[in-house]
């Protein structure tokens, strides 16, 4: 969906989701990013702790974000595609079950 994306320095990795869906350029790009933003809000708000969502490393919130936008999967919702989990100060992006039957639908399998 999107081509290879340079994060220049003077972007602090906490925004730097922000600034992969403005270098994206397309509706669907800032759309899922919007969607990502919501999604982090809502499992943040329903974690055990959510201060381990915001004192993640912004590194790791920003591969989760660009993971998003890269494959058109998005967390949060009723039914969410993706899992965010925090773990050792980062945050890991797993796919769930709906998103990786969506990524085997794109990709022709199904």
């Amino acid at each position: 969906m999107t081509a290879e994306i340079a994060k220049p320095a003077n972007v602090p990795p906490a925004r730097a989701f922000q600034y992969l869906a403005e270098q994206a350029k397309t509706p669907e790009g800032r759309a899922l990013a919007t969607r990502f933003a919501m999604g982090f809000a809502a499992a943040a708000t329903g974690a055990r702790n959510p201060d381990d969502f915001y004192n993640a490393a912004p590194a790791s919130i920003a591969a989760a974000a660009a993971l998003s936008l890269d494959t058109g999967l998005c967390p949060g919702g009723a039914m969410p595609e993706v899992w965010l989990i925090p773990r050792r100060g980062a945050i890991q992006w797993l796919p769930s079950h709906r998103g990786l039957m969506r990524l085997a639908r794109k990709a022709g399998f199904l």
